[in-house]
């Protein structure tokens, strides 16, 4: 949705761990492949108490976060209509 391709790398913010692209919703990290959210819920160093976490807004690419970038794309798509 936002132009990434498999092998691009993005980091987990949190702990600035680096991960790679592995497909359209997804991470490989140390030889193992997990949805965001599924990757935060393991990582994140303080938990919330309901357990769910919406797994774009703790990665980032060159800088922005994956939710900045997806938000920035859309409005551009509404601007061309």
């Amino acid at each position: 949705m936002i132009g990434l391709s498999k092998g691009d790398k993005i980091t987990f913010d949190p702990l600035e761990i680096e991960v790679t692209v592995s497909g359209a919703n997804t991470v490989e990290y140390e030889g193992k492949e997990w949805s965001l959210s599924a990757f935060v819920k393991e990582y994140i160093p303080v938990k919330k108490a309901c357990g769910t976490y919406q797994g774009p807004l703790y990665f980032s690419y060159k800088g922005r976060t994956l939710v900045d970038i997806r938000n920035e794309m859309d409005k551009l798509r509404e601007e061309d209509w």
